[in-house]
């Protein structure tokens, strides 16, 4: 059981809504909260079922992937299901990733480059109006680094006026996107310029 503060009283019976920016830390726990009301006589009511908001860590996992963790929205009787959003560097903003059962709270996300990926999760309601969002969490995940070169077969002139390069690849478990061709006039080729992609 955790300590119960007070945070906030109103007079106003239509004040319902309450927003708490200072003196917590979305990043490092979940919070839960609690109401009850007070008569004009000053009686107080009974503590109202407690809520708990979403809490997110993004975990290192395998190679090339994320492991989402939350913990459930807690207050609702029953959540109808929450959605995952990400944000890398080369997005412009979160976009929509998994859509879960509300009894699922891990989630992984793979195929991913050595990149700062946010993400955060929206709880929603059975209702499919109220809805509860997480912190962001951020991880970069570590991933196998390249180990192999293409082999090149041959490099030769053509009809005196061009070169033609030939190359294959060796075996490898890395995910191919495009290679990159550099010329040099020496042998060892470190100093080359790019040419062709």
């Amino acid at each position: 059981a955790g300590l119960i503060t007070n945070l906030y009283n109103s007079n106003d019976i239509n004040d319902t809504s309450l927003i708490i920016n200072n003196g917590i830390d979305v990043d490092t726990r979940r919070y839960c909260y609690t109401t009850k009301i007070t008569d004009t006589c000053l009686r107080t009511g009974p503590v109202s079922s407690t809520h708990c908001n979403i809490y997110l860590r993004a975990l290192d996992t395998f190679l090339g992937a994320n492991q989402l963790r939350w913990s459930h929205y807690e207050g609702w009787p029953q959540r109808a299901g929450y959605s995952v959003y990400r944000k890398s560097p080369i997005d412009t903003g979160f976009i929509l990733i998994a859509t879960l059962k509300g009894n699922e709270n891990v989630y992984i996300d793979d195929s991913l480059c050595d990149l700062n990926y946010c993400y955060y999760v929206i709880c929603t309601h059975m209702n499919g109006v109220w809805k509860s969002q997480s912190n962001n969490a951020c991880n970069i995940p570590e991933i196998e680094k390249v180990k192999a070169a293409p082999i090149i077969d041959y490099a030769t002139i053509r009809g005196n006026t061009r070169a033609e390069i030939k190359w294959h690849l060796p075996p490898t478990g890395a995910t191919i996107t495009k290679f990159n061709i550099y010329r040099s006039t020496g042998a060892n080729g470190s100093n080359g310029t790019k040419v062709g992609t």
